[in-house]
């Protein structure tokens, strides 16, 4: 039953995003990092991410929004600072990214494929530099 209803209101919510709005969600990459809180227009909408997590996808206005990175339970010091302008019915993933010392955020555009019919397929992309190619001789 509970996950009956998790799904009506995820698919609420994603009704909602492609009514009005984008749908958004974090990713801790950033290996070295503790775990954090977001801040989207100065409210607290994540807290406690820690490395390696991925939050589900969360209604956001479709507009430019401010989000903001501090350590989880505190208000300073903000360790990213970013506008995003988010477009409607748009799903995006917000990575933190690289070491603390100079972590960044960076914005991938999400394209969902059998969740909606008449999306796109899903997308991929790197947090890091893809490996260098490597060519190969046989002897």
């Amino acid at each position: 039953m509970k996950r009956g209803l998790f799904v009506l209101v995820l698919a609420a919510l994603a009704g909602l995003a492609l009514g009005q709005g984008a749908m958004v969600r974090v990713a801790h990459l950033s290996p070295d990092a503790p775990a954090v809180d977001v801040l989207v227009n100065g409210q607290r909408a994540i807290t406690g991410l820690a490395f390696k997590e991925v939050t589900p996808y969360i209604p956001l206005p479709a507009a430019k929004v401010r989000v903001q990175v501090v350590p989880a339970g505190q208000d300073a010091p903000v360790v990213i600072d970013a506008e995003l302008d988010l477009k409607v019915g748009v799903y995006y993933t917000v990575a933190a990214t690289g070491f603390l010392a100079q972590i960044r955020p960076q914005v991938y555009t999400d394209l969902l494929s059998g969740f909606f019919p008449g999306r796109a397929s899903p997308g991929s992309g790197w947090s890091t530099p893809p490996p260098t190619p490597r060519r190969w001789t046989w002897r």
